[in-house]
């Protein structure tokens, strides 16, 4: 692939007071294009939205739905059109990969070893008991199942806290979301139209997301089966 395209993606979720209640969450993604040598950076809080779906948040969680928005969002793109050409030539060649990386064993080896196995199984274990955050892996395995998409994701595990930037950069994004949240415990996140977005030093963005993208969201996941 003489044309091919890389994004790299470095994801990271935090959960902070994990396990406590009133627990918050933030997800954390950097996205790198070596050819352009240009990034940026965005945090998400864990909101009313993904408890909804979700249920109140946890390291695990927050870790896998960083990796899921990225997947997600990609196959949402690609269904409304805005970035179909820029994946494959009009003879089907792929000139776009996305290299995720994650520091969550649980996430990386969750998609790339267990996830065939908890499938045909039923969404057991080895153990015949239905997997934890068995939503997101269904969310996961749709968005990832997408035959258009197919190729263009790799995932791969990074050390966390060694010094590599783009992780330490999700990190950060992904803490400060979880700051934004526990901000907003106890205010009315009413569920309107609007982000509530706080921009931060740099090419860092924190935001809360709006319905219509949640709602984008989720009936991309309804219509692809999860």
């Amino acid at each position: 692939m003489d044309n091919e395209k890389t994004i790299e993606v470095y994801t990271d979720g935090a959960c902070p007071n994990n396990g406590q209640e009133g627990a918050t969450g933030g997800l954390g993604i950097h996205l790198w294009i070596p050819a352009k040598e240009s990034g940026r950076t965005l945090g998400l809080a864990y909101d009313e939205f993904m408890r909804e779906r979700y249920g109140e948040p946890t390291n695990q969680k927050c870790e896998l739905l960083a990796a899921l928005y990225t997947v997600a969002g990609a196959c949402i793109n690609h269904r409304d059109g805005a970035k179909k050409d820029q994946l494959y030539d009009e003879d089907g060649t792929l000139n776009m990969r996305f290299l995720i990386y994650s520091d969550s064993k649980y996430v990386v080896d969750g998609i790339n070893t267990w996830l065939p196995n908890w499938k045909r199984n039923g969404w057991k274990n080895s153990k015949k008991k239905l997997i934890s955050n068995l939503q997101m892996w269904k969310d996961l395995d749709a968005v990832l199942s997408f035959g258009h998409l197919r190729g263009v994701f790799s995932f791969y595990h990074v050390a966390g806290h060694s010094g590599n930037p783009g992780n330490d950069a999700a990190d950060e994004a992904a803490r400060k979301a979880s700051d934004f949240a526990r901000q907003e415990q106890g205010e009315d996140e009413s569920h309107s139209d609007n982000l509530n977005a706080h921009f931060v030093a740099g090419n860092l963005m924190i935001e809360r997301q709006g319905a219509s993208d949640w709602e984008k969201y989720v009936t991309t996941l309804e219509e692809l089966g999860a």
